[in-house]
């Protein structure tokens, strides 16, 4: 789950209120990426950067990309986007809507205020045509000092492990000092209530690109964020490969269950990691009582009077797992 409300709201939200026939793929529980799918396409979002952040290429190097599969991107019903700093925003739509089994015909990189939007073309023409601009000058540059930085970060975090969030930002702050960032300065976020988070990090995962820094740096105030954070290994147990999250949010809808049989199966799935599973109350009705829809088999289980299991995170304390079930009233 995200210290990051904008991102939190968004990614939950979308997750939950999304109207599709196809099973919705899951997000990641970090913050700023979620996932979920649009118009029978995979949509892979990143966070557009913090608020207020300053125009020009730093801004869009530190923006997400829009990777749209027709042009006008405005009729376009296949969009990928994504948060990528380590190649160019051709090729990483390029690879984006392969994956996605979109086949990608020449691109061109544009300009969409803020962001950077790829669409089918070949010169700078082609996004003036389609109503937008050419890549701002600079943005190459940008996009590679950003990348040397998350290279960084990423590889500082796998050697420090799990330390406190003042420990980790003082050596992100010493990677800034000796870097090409002056005036930049790391800034910690507080824990989110009732989640047990010993850790910190600054990258975040997601979305089968490894870690990045989707949403970590505010350009307009020059900080670099610290969230607190949940062990490596237990973000695996959760929500890496088989994880068992969207597991315990599957089998929530492959039948009728009470909230005492989730809560019993999910003890029985933690009991190999001596951990135990601990009912919360989702923060809001999920998406199915305000008139949206679960972009899978948990909608039906819902609309017919069932509990479901709505999301799986870090409880308020050590070896609690906090189960957010919901059932129509």
């Amino acid at each position: 789950m995200s210290d990051i409300p904008y991102i939190t709201r968004l990614g939950d939200a979308l997750e939950t209120a999304v109207t599709t026939t196809a099973a919705a793929p899951r997000r990641p529980r970090r913050r700023r990426v979620w996932l979920l799918a649009v118009g029978g396409a995979l949509v892979v979002s990143a966070s557009a950067g913090a608020a207020g952040l300053l125009s020009g290429s730093q801004e869009q190097a530190a923006n997400s990309i829009a990777c749209y599969a027709s042009a006008p991107p405005e009729r376009s019903e296949s969009i990928t986007v994504v948060f990528a700093v380590d190649r160019s925003p051709v090729d990483t739509c390029a690879a984006e809507l392969r994956r996605i089994g979109q086949d990608p015909t020449p691109l061109v990189a544009c300009s969409d205020r803020e962001s950077v939007a790829v669409i089918p073309g070949r010169r700078s023409a082609d996004c003036t045509r389609n109503g937008l601009r050419p890549l701002v000058a600079g943005y190459e540059p940008a996009r590679a000092r950003i990348a040397r930085l998350e290279r960084d970060v990423v590889r500082l975090e796998a050697r420090l492990g799990c330390v406190a969030p003042s420990e980790l930002a003082s050596r992100v702050q010493a990677l800034l000092d000796r870097g090409d960032w002056t005036g930049w300065k790391t800034r910690i976020l507080p824990p989110q209530p009732g989640s047990w988070q010993p850790c910190a990090a600054v990258s975040t995962a997601g979305g089968g690109q490894g870690r990045s820094l989707a949403g970590a740096l505010e350009v307009q105030t020059r900080y670099v964020v610290v969230q607190h954070d949940i062990p490596r290994a237990l973000f695996e147990l959760l929500y890496g490969a088989g994880g068992l999250a969207p597991r315990l949010e599957d089998h929530s809808g492959s039948a009728c269950f009470t909230a005492a049989q989730l809560v019993a199966h999910a003890d029985r799935e933690l009991a190999p990691s001596k951990l135990r599973a601990q009912v919360v109350t989702p923060p809001a009705l999920p998406a199915g009582a305000r008139g949206g829809r679960f972009a899978d088999a948990r909608q039906a289980r819902y609309e017919a009077g069932c509990a479901i299991v709505v999301d799986v995170r870090s409880g308020d304390r050590a070896g609690i797992i906090a189960l957010e079930i919901a059932q129509k009233p």
